[in-house]
């Protein structure tokens, strides 16, 4: 039934947008699109047909800039003309949703239109299960806003691939799992949960750092330098034989592309020019008040981060209140 070789590559959190910062002539769009020549070219080179993208296309929710989304469309038909062959399967991002996905009131997909216009280049597959012929299964989870609605999914995605005999099942889901390096990020699922042992893997977006978490559950990454928090992380993609999954997985930089970068304003930075290059004050230099805490408080930190500290600080008792506080961040 199965071949010995069916190579994917693996990635999530794509964030097209033209962003303000670090914006010269629309370059950030660009780069942003150039990422998917790029994939179709490695692909096309190491005779790979198959993508798998965990969520997040866009960057902005419920309201899509008409650029964006109309460079989006002609790059993937571009994408759809130069390499026919190749198959992108993914699932909705809360970034790609118009309102809260809810279950039983489910949000409109932004991924929906490039699915209408490129339906062989591209594939949604929310809550559905995908078979192919050489005995491989893609099943996929869009993000839910509550994860018990999530939870709810997930145990109907285990239930309905464990009646596929003889197949190696993969699972992409958008949510935020335990296991992460700050543990006041209120998680949505426990990759430990029984559901994710009837998939071979799982291969989580929304997060954008790249991480293992058990043996058959992976936090894929985001392809390119989004913001601050990535400063200093070797963003790309992974590659894995769908066919042999204990051989594990192999990372890929996608080289070329800016990178955010964090020096002090006394610093020299080499490539600065070709970089997103953000400055900050030494410390010693500063005439502080006693009271001042520059380390908790500064833009080196992520927004999660940063209210994490001011909960600490303002009162550091309700977590309730901090997890409140952290979800509006999804």
């Amino acid at each position: 039934m199965s071949n010995e070789k069916h190579l994917a590559v693996i990635f999530s959190d794509w964030h097209i947008h033209d962003y303000k910062r670090f914006n010269t002539d629309g370059s950030r769009l660009t780069n942003c699109l150039r990422v998917l020549f790029d994939l179709g070219e490695f692909c096309s080179k190491n005779e790979i047909k198959t993508i798998l993208f965990a969520g997040d296309l866009y960057d902005t929710q419920k309201a899509l800039f008409t650029n964006v989304v109309n460079e989006t469309v002609e790059a993937f038909l571009q994408f759809n003309r130069t390499y026919p062959d190749i198959t992108i399967y993914a699932i909705t991002g809360n970034h790609d949703q118009s309102t809260k996905n809810i279950l039983g009131k489910e949000a409109i997909s932004a991924l929906l239109h490039i699915q209408s216009i490129v339906p062989d280049t591209f594939v949604v597959v929310d809550n559905q299960t995908i078979k192919f012929p050489d005995g491989i299964s893609i099943t996929g989870v869009p993000y839910y806003e509550y994860k018990e609605h999530f939870a709810t999914q997930l145990d109907e995605a285990a239930n309905r691939v464990s009646k596929l005999n003889g197949y190696k099942n993969y699972l992409m889901i958008h949510q935020t799992p335990a296991g992460l390096d700050n543990d006041m990020i209120p998680a949505d699922t426990n990759p430990k949960d029984v559901n994710y042992l009837s998939f071979d893997f799982t291969f989580c977006g929304h997060i954008h750092s790249r991480k293992q978490l058990t043996e058959n559950f992976v936090i894929v990454g985001n392809p390119i330098h989004r913001d601050l928090a990535d400063a200093g992380k070797k963003k790309g993609f992974l590659v894995m034989n769908l066919q042999k999954p204990e051989k594990g997985i192999k990372f890929f930089q996608l080289k070329g592309y800016p990178e955010f970068v964090s020096v002090y304003d006394d610093e020299e930075v080499e490539n600065e020019a070709d970089n997103y290059v953000v400055r900050k004050p030494r410390l010693d230099n500063l005439k502080l008040q006693e009271t001042a805490k520059v380390e908790e408080f500064n833009t080196d930190l992520s927004s999660a981060e940063l209210m994490t500290n001011f909960w600490k600080e303002a009162d550091g008792k309700d977590k309730e209140l901090l997890e409140i506080g952290l979800s509006f961040l999804k």
